[in-house]
């Protein structure tokens, strides 16, 4: 399976994506400050509120159906793949393409560290047990465990959500 993500920066690099899906011959593809995608493939769109951007998932075959994740329009966007042939073990597959948000004039928010650990847990209670779950996009936080002595370590709150993560099967890819 070969999955990518990418902030298009307010949609800046959106013609470059393309060229990028095709090259690597991408199955999955997560797109965040993005407009909506051109048709072509299976596909799931939200702009944020006041913005012609906003978050995507984009499959090569099958489709999305929309799951909602409430409070968090087109910073959130999520469904079940359906028929998209990607290997899930028989078990259904949640997709799901995160913007951490940041605060705007109509909605205040916490750190992008508490607000990606909100929609963990709204995750967590819209997929049924059992099911695969990936989650692909733009944190805005180490969402990688680094080892001592990186430039950048790994706050104690980053490993407080990492280890979320991890008891719900999630890991850093």
């Amino acid at each position: 399976m070969r999955i990518a993500t990418w902030n298009l920066r307010f949609n800046h690099a959106a013609s470059q994506w393309p060229g990028l899906w095709n090259r690597l011959g991408l199955d999955l593809l997560f797109l965040q400050e993005s407009e909506r995608p051109e048709p072509g493939h299976a596909c799931h769109w939200e702009s944020v509120p006041g913005n012609p951007w906003g978050s995507a998932i984009v499959l090569r075959s099958g489709r999305i159906e929309p799951v909602p994740v409430p409070n968090y329009e087109g910073w959130v966007v999520g469904g079940e793949a359906i028929d998209s042939g990607l290997p899930t073990g028989g078990k259904r597959l949640f997709v799901l393409s995160l913007h951490s948000p940041s605060t705007s004039k109509a909605v205040a928010r916490k750190s992008y560290i508490k607000e990606v650990d909100t929609v963990i847990s709204h995750v967590q209670g819209v997929v049924p047990p059992g099911s695969e779950i990936l989650i692909g996009g733009d944190f805005n936080f180490t969402i990688g465990e680094r080892q001592l002595g990186e430039f950048q370590e790994t706050t104690s709150a980053e490993r407080e959500v990492i280890q979320r993560m991890a008891e719900l099967c999630l890991s850093s890819c």
